[in-house]
């Protein structure tokens, strides 16, 4: 089958389109946009704004959907399915109510996807186009057949036997398209560490393309210090924060470990790693970056909290480095992607420079993700 395909990725404060077109097993990028910062001082209010602008012109050269010629199927990216979506599915209302009710588990992701693509389902249905399928790939899917010690917490055997609490990994899709692209540029390597380092952090251990351990969990907040979520903590906090009425409620709590926590909450700045970088006067190469004023002229404080951050944000990297070193029994390559790890030269030779005696002659790259791409890919392999 030959035809466009549309994939729209939405993240926690982004969205994003390509529209691909694929002829005689070729696939190319026809056209492409993005609006980020959604939710936040400087974006759109929510990502049905962000999608109204990109279907409106004013943020992306995106045509209605119903001008598309030979438009066939529309990707979404779609963070948690647990046990009951492991592979590509089509999307209907349906499937999107089930989905729904892991909203709790990925807060900030799966209720704005499922925004997105309810939206996109009404759109897809107008003016003859009734026919255009839409799919859903899990990031969650590329973790799906970890090892069982891996994938089993130590707590009540019972709790994984009945409520299915386990680990299931996220940003698979990120992970699955440089761990191939690693692939392909060296083709005899067997041991890779993948590290996407963005608004979400995880960091996954490889042998020959199958994952073996991932630092995400049962929810994208387990594993690496992230933005604004805090990664591993003592349990105990929480139970102690709860039980002192530090806290008045769970969804206080959860507000908390997942948006105030992280870069921001270390350094009670900000929450972009480019705007600590300013503060603490340490190379930032985005020539694109626009200091907000608000950041000149801060106390003293506030650039040792930037600093502080930083430096637990690289640390929490550089342990899981080595414990992956460490089960692999090596590591042939270790890649970076991600806003941060991609864009970030400072911060990729702070976290592995003090790692030198450790990786010898493993090879660093860093890869910009093209999740739209991996998307596409799957479909086209799945349905065409």
């Amino acid at each position: 089958m030959n035809g466009k395909i549309l994939v729209f990725n939405a993240g926690s404060t982004t969205l994003k389109y390509k529209l691909f077109n694929y002829q005689n097993n070729d696939l190319t990028v026809l056209k492409h946009g993005f609006v980020q910062n959604i939710g936040l001082r400087t974006g759109p209010k929510n990502h049905l704004v962000a999608l109204s602008l990109l279907f409106s012109d004013l943020a992306a050269n995106l045509p209605s959907l119903a001008h598309i010629d030979d438009l066939v199927a529309i990707g979404h990216r779609v963070v948690y399915g647990g046990n009951e979506f492991r592979t590509i599915t089509k999307l209907d209302s349906f499937v999107v109510d089930k989905l729904k009710k892991y909203n709790s588990i990925a807060p900030l992701h799966n209720p704005p996807i499922l925004d997105v693509i309810t939206d996109i389902l009404k759109h897809s249905g107008r003016k003859g186009h009734r026919d255009i399928d839409n799919y859903a790939v899990f990031d969650s899917s590329f973790f799906s057949n970890l090892p069982q010690h891996v994938k089993i917490y130590p707590l009540s055997y019972k709790l994984y036997r009945d409520n299915k609490i386990e680990k299931f990994g996220f940003h698979g899709i990120s992970h699955q398209n440089v761990i191939e692209e690693i692939q392909k540029k060296y083709p005899s390597t067997h041991k890779i560490i993948s590290i996407h380092l963005g608004s979400g952090s995880s960091i996954t251990a490889c042998i020959d393309g199958k994952p073996i351990d991932t630092s995400m969990g049962f929810t994208p907040r387990e594993g690496l210090m992230m933005t604004t979520r805090s990664g591993d903590i003592d349990p105990g906090i929480l139970i102690y924060l709860v039980q002192s009425k530090i806290v008045k409620n769970i969804d206080e709590l959860d507000k908390i470990i997942n948006e105030l926590s992280g870069l921001q909450g270390v350094s009670e700045i900000s929450s972009d790693m480019r705007d600590l970088l300013y503060v603490a006067n340490l190379p930032m190469e985005d020539n694109d970056y626009k200091v907000n004023s608000n950041l000149k002229n801060l106390p003293d404080i506030y650039k040792e909290q930037a600093k502080l951050a930083i430096e637990m944000y690289c640390y929490k990297v550089q342990k899981f480095i080595g414990a992956y070193f460490a089960i692999l029994g090596g590591c042939d390559v270790l890649v970076f992607t991600g806003a941060i790890g991609y864009g970030s030269n400072y911060i990729r030779n702070k976290i592995t420079e003090p790692l030198q005696h450790m990786l010898g002659q493993t090879k660093i790259e860093y890869i910009e993700t093209d999740e739209e791409t991996q998307i596409a890919e799957e479909i086209i392999n799945h349905v065409f």
